[in-house]
């Protein structure tokens, strides 16, 4: 009996353990310095969303009175157009969250959950300016959060339908009903944690159906290729415990927590990252480079808060971003990356 209880006791052990060490801090085999050079003057928008670029611009989603996109030359930072009007009509919204890009069709989706609908606008790098084209309607019948865009126009939601589990992650619809859905929680202590999740940042990448999310609150780092139309997650990786601190009201994160992911952008074999990895949330200092099976590749400083960062398709090696400074005031960057 005495036996059992000493082999009980070893057993409770091994799980403490492994529970306790499924973080790791992050490890960076490669490190640098990323050179990062200002475009123009700071944008007059309010809070940037998402960015991408495309030809000889950049396009940034953010609310302004009048308009959500903003079109500026990519050389000099200067404003060239603006589209997609603030209102509730035809290819209009009155909140934005995110927006996907298209490549092959030249296609911006913007995406206004609480209108149950995505805008989307023909984007011409080139010419420097977004025409509407059609809306996209989404399921009505739950509560949906974010959405993102997967190849052949089908989309990936954040939330739950009305009867599922309201902790339900993600979920794919088609034919009007759920075709699967993701409800694991990596590495939470408490059931409170589950809300760091619904705080990430994440994006997806329409032509593969990768996709990648990154708590803010903690870091955990989730890849996925969902091109089968089911959720394969080939990437995982515990950085630092997702924790909430809701003792106050509010919503802050647990002492002993590290900030996070603040914005991704994808390609190919690569995850960029804007990752804090900081107790500060404004130390966003730092370009991190994953790769898709969720394991560090590099680590590249720079001397400015960068807070959206995007591939340049025609530019192989340098990314473009939004920085950020005390002031609240945002501007348009390159950030010359050193080879990988």
């Amino acid at each position: 009996m005495r036996r059992r209880s000493q082999l009980a006791v070893f057993l409770l052990f091994l799980a403490g353990c492994a529970n306790n060490t499924g973080f790791h801090p992050a490890v960076f085999p490669q490190s640098g310095y990323a050179g990062t050079e200002l475009i123009g003057e700071p944008m007059e928008i309010n809070l940037p969303l998402d960015i991408y670029v495309e030809g000889n611009s950049i396009c940034v989603l953010a609310y302004t009175p009048n308009y959500w996109l903003h079109i500026y030359n990519k050389e000099t930072g200067k404003l060239i157009s603006e589209a997609l009007p603030v209102g509730r009509g035809p290819g209009e919204v009155v909140n934005a969250t995110s927006m996907d890009y298209n490549r092959n069709e030249r296609l911006l989706y913007i995406h206004s959950p609480n209108l149950y609908k995505s805008v989307i606008y023909r984007f011409d790098g080139d010419g420097g300016n977004a025409v509407f084209a059609d809306e996209v309607q989404h399921p009505q019948d739950g509560i949906i959060r974010q959405c993102y865009l997967l190849p052949d126009n089908h989309f990936l939601y954040e939330g739950y339908l009305q009867g599922e589990d309201r902790f339900t992650r993600f979920f794919l619809y088609e034919n009007e009903g759920m075709s699967s859905n993701f409800i694991d929680y990596p590495g939470i202590e408490k059931e409170e944690d589950k809300y760091s999740f619904m705080m990430s940042r994440a994006k997806s990448d329409p032509m593969t159906g990768r996709f990648v999310s990154g708590t803010l609150y903690g870091a955990v780092l989730e890849c996925f290729n969902l091109s089968d139309g089911v959720f394969d997650r080939i990437g995982l990786r515990l950085i630092s415990p997702p924790g909430v601190d809701m003792s106050g009201g509010g919503m802050d994160i647990r002492k002993g927590s590290k900030w996070g992911f603040s914005s991704f952008c994808l390609t190919e074999d690569r995850v960029y990252s804007s990752f804090l990895n900081s107790d500060d949330i404004n130390d966003l200092s730092a370009i991190s480079v994953f790769g898709w099976n969720g394991k560090e590749k590099a680590r590249y400083d720079t001397d400015k808060n960068i807070l959206r960062i995007a591939t340049d398709p025609g530019g192989p090696g340098s990314l473009y971003g939004i920085v950020t400074d005390s002031e609240m005031t945002y501007t348009l960057a390159k950030i010359d990356l050193p080879q990988l």
